[in-house]
């Protein structure tokens, strides 16, 4: 499979390739709307190398991908890999990262 995000719309039966020369650490699916999917990604290297290549989200149901990382890179550096995303309160818009270096940073994502 390699260095890439995948999406199947067949219950894992047949895979396309989405984001290309990254891994995920998390993936999020808003709730109540499957068509909005954000995507932590990650340029892998060893434990120490596991840098931040960006948040990715999609409007489409995973067709096409926007790195709408800005603001939250800025705060928490790309040398620390993003392992878990998680919604903002019901309505907020909200998004939380959890990064390596701990703590939590969160960020509004544009609109697309």
């Amino acid at each position: 499979a390699g260095r890439a995000v995948y999406r199947s719309k067949d219950c894992g039966n047949s895979w396309e390739k989405r984001i290309d020369g990254v891994y995920s650490s998390s993936i999020l699916v808003e709730p109540g709307n499957s068509d909005i999917v954000y995507v932590a990604a990650f340029n892998g290297g060893g434990i120490l190398e596991q840098y931040t290549a960006g948040i990715y989200k999609s409007v489409d149901g995973g067709n096409y991908f926007f790195n709408i990382s800005g603001d939250l890179l800025k705060t928490v550096g790309t040398s620390y890999r993003v392992y878990d995303l998680e919604y903002g309160w019901k309505g907020s818009g909200m998004i939380w990262a959890a990064p390596y270096a701990g703590g939590l940073i969160h960020t509004v994502p544009p609109e697309y």
